[in-house]
């Protein structure tokens, strides 16, 4: 079976380009002015110094492009969100794909691919608002025609980036030259016409629209639910596996027809009574037509996290062409998280660019040359964490890893930024963590600066550049109040005391718009059971609380609350309590830090529990609208 990607043909698109040439530069010019119209943009004709005044940004590169990647970076988190439209981009005798996403009825990102036996463009169009586009253009070219017997390499690959400014574009460099004329009609003239291609495409239903992940949990759906929805199972490709954070459950491969009636790979999850339980983000290889074979499905921990994740190889056609009869393979890497399974689309693309998509040796023979078992060098990757000198885990590719995994993944000095009371108070050397007799692994971070009592949190520089960080804003403690008594009222029957610890507001999730963290107890002295800070249920409680205003008032969601147990024996006879009531514990949340740890625009919560004789420090990293607790260790 022949080691060859099926692509489409760059050259016949660059034929396509030189005859629009002809029409000379006049003809080219009158298009692109009409295509500005039709994109909502300003003419090209402005004078530099017009210019200047229309967009006071220019002379400012770094404030555009915080602007810029903030965009981008909001739109691929919410990509999942948006309607699509999708439809072949036949420029070629190869073909081509292209997509639009939309907001509501606008138009805000393009991705365009133009395939060839020698080469590949793809083009990504973000829409950042009325008067700025940012886009990408990519350029690959191959050592051999993709039909080669040996397959075919990356000789050459360019990336290029551009910004349009009110109908100029310029290069995305410092000093933001523009393009030419010609340059510039071309493009704005292409960007229309894939507008006009959009308008006519087909809008993919939202199922059809690949997840960010699919947890199947409570849906009560099972492997004859989807035959019945028209799902084809590989009988020979069914697996009984421990896969570690799911437990024991059975991996079912097999296909389902799209809108368009090809066959698209597709996997799931299944307990032991046939129940879904998780179906997988999209198969990379499902952007091709027809789907022929899957040849290899391997579980193997190639990031050494200590979960198990799932290699795929399939074989594909295109169905059109000269070779459209012709099978190639295709790999994608499934990454495990916590109970999910998430999905690199580069690191893919890279792997099968390079061949290494033959068999599962060669998909993690590529990954381990490439680094640390996932493409990349572990530089820029894994983002350790310090309390007070003490090693707390790691950030690593959006997960976290507890410190046991963390330290096989470092090495040598260790660059400290470190912060304390929502403040940087300065920099340090932190050494190779080593085990004490507790069994406890810990960094010694030896400060450059006046350390204050308060705890202190270090992030490695070296892999996050400059950490951000936020000094909140604080409202009077009736106004945190007023914010959460609804929640309160819901919660506790009797009257309580308005027991405001804490009420800090800061824009935590990068929208614009302020959110509020709000600490709130209140405990009854005479509930106090002497049990090393245990008390009855009753009216008592403590919680961590995040407020986000709606149109309908404040929406509240609980970040840490006070644990509660039932009273055992022990209990009753120390405690003067009845077995089987509930007891709460005493607890103080406050928030220490606001700190953008792992560099994805969204705070974490450094966090304090003082309880009974002790305190404890957390991390809660934003997670799908919520704050979920990574780490939490006790220091005090």
């Amino acid at each position: 079976m022949r080691a060859a990607i099926r692509f489409r043909s760059i050259l016949s698109f660059l034929l396509i380009l030189s005859i629009v040439l002809l029409y000379g530069c006049s003809s080219r010019k009158q298009r692109a002015d009409k295509a500005n119209e039709d994109i909502n943009v300003q003419g090209s004709e402005q004078s530099d110094s017009e210019e200047n005044e229309d967009v006071p940004y220019l002379n400012d590169f770094e404030s555009i492009k915080q602007y810029v990647d903030k965009q981008v970076q909001a739109f691929r988190e919410n990509k999942s969100n948006h309607k699509v439209r999708q439809a072949d981009y036949n420029v070629s005798a190869e073909g081509g794909t292209i997509e639009g996403y939309y907001s509501d009825d606008t138009l805000k990102y393009i991705e365009v691919h133009i395939y060839g036996e020698m080469g590949r463009v793809s083009y990504n169009v973000y829409n950042i608002d009325d008067a700025l586009r940012y886009f990408v253009k990519t350029s690959v070219q191959y050592e051999n025609p993709i039909n080669y017997e040996d397959g075919s390499r990356i000789a050459k690959e360019t990336r290029e980036e551009y910004l349009i400014i009110n109908g100029r574009i310029y290069e995305y460099t410092s000093d933001l030259k523009t393009l030419s004329d010609m340059d510039e009609a071309n493009y704005i003239e292409l960007f229309s016409e894939f507008e006009k291609v959009l308008e006519n495409a087909a809008v993919v239903p939202a199922s059809k629209v690949e997840p960010a992940k699919a947890d199947l949990n409570g849906d009560d759906k099972t492997l004859n639910d989807l035959k019945k929805d028209g799902f084809n199972a590989f009988e020979n490709l069914s697996f009984d596996v421990d896969l570690d954070t799911f437990g024991k459950v059975k991996l079912i491969i097999g296909s389902k027809e799209d809108e368009n009636s090809l066959p698209k790979l597709k996997l799931y999850l299944a307990d032991k009574n046939n129940k879904l339980v998780y179906e997988f983000p999209d198969f990379y290889g499902n952007q091709w037509p027809l789907l022929y074979d899957v040849s290899n499905v391997s579980f193997r921990d190639v990031n050494d996290d200590g979960l198990k994740d799932v290699i795929v190889i399939a074989y594909y056609m295109t169905g059109a062409g000269e070779h459209g009869a012709e099978e190639f393979p295709v790999a994608g890497v499934y990454f495990q998280g916590e109970k999910e399974f998430f999905i690199r689309p580069e690191l893919d693309e890279r792997i099968n660019d390079a061949g290494a998509n033959t068999d599962v040796e060669a998909v993690t023979g590529f990954l381990a040359e490439a680094g640390d078992g996932t493409g990349d060098t572990a530089d820029g990757t894994i983002v350790p964490v310090a309390f007070n000198g003490l090693l707390a885990g790691s950030f690593y590719y959006g997960k976290w890893l507890d410190t046991e995994r963390t330290v096989p993944k470092i090495s040598g000095n260790i660059r400290y930024s470190v912060y304390s009371n929502f403040k940087h108070i300065g920099n340090g050397t932190g050494s190779m963590p080593y085990t004490d007799e507790h069994g406890r692994d810990y960094i010694s971070v030896n400060m450059e600066s006046a350390v204050n009592n308060d705890i202190s949190v270090a992030v490695e520089i070296g892999r996050t550049g400059e950490v951000r960080y936020v000094v909140p804003r604080e409202y009077s403690k009736p106004f945190y109040f007023d914010t959460v008594k609804g929640f309160l009222g819901k919660k506790i029957e009797k009257n309580y005391p308005e027991g405001i610890l804490q009420g800090i507001s800061a824009d935590l999730d990068n929208d614009g718009k302020e959110e509020h963290l709000i600490s709130v107890c209140g405990y009854n002295d005479a509930d106090n059971l002497g049990l090393r800070g245990w008390y009855r249920e009753g009216n008592n409680f403590s919680y961590l609380l995040l407020a986000e205003e709606t149109e309908n008032g404040f929406e509240i969601s609980v970040i840490a609350e006070a644990p509660r147990i039932k009273a055992d024996q022990d209990s009753t006879y120390n405690g003067g309590i009845e077995e089987g009531e509930m007891m709460i514990l005493r607890s103080e949340y406050r928030v220490l830090g606001l700190i953008d740890i792992d560099d994805d625009n969204y705070l974490e919560l450094v966090c304090s529990e003082d309880v009974h004789e002790g305190t404890s420090y957390y991390v809660y990293d934003y997670d799908n609208g919520r704050y979920k607790q990574v780490m939490g260790v006790r220091l005090a």
